[in-house]
């Protein structure tokens, strides 16, 4: 994964090639990035403040359904 840090300075980039004339999709990928992602950390930005991927500290509940066939055919 990319931390912060680095995301922030790829969208920093990525910004200016496109204030210097680039075209988005042409900066991202020569940074290695899909345009999909870059609107995807600029989103995460604008909602959150920064450019932390909350995807490993997230909550999840265990799962509601069980395969318990190889219980009942005992």
């Amino acid at each position: 994964m990319i931390n912060a840090s680095d995301r922030s300075k790829a969208i920093l980039l990525i910004d200016e090639a496109v204030t210097n004339g680039a075209r988005k999709p042409v900066a991202c990928k020569e940074i290695g990035l899909t345009e999909r992602t870059y609107y995807r950390w600029v989103g995460l930005s604008k909602t959150t403040g920064d450019y932390i991927d909350r995807r490993q500290t997230a909550k999840r509940s265990e799962p509601s359904c069980y395969c318990y066939c190889s219980l009942s055919r005992s």
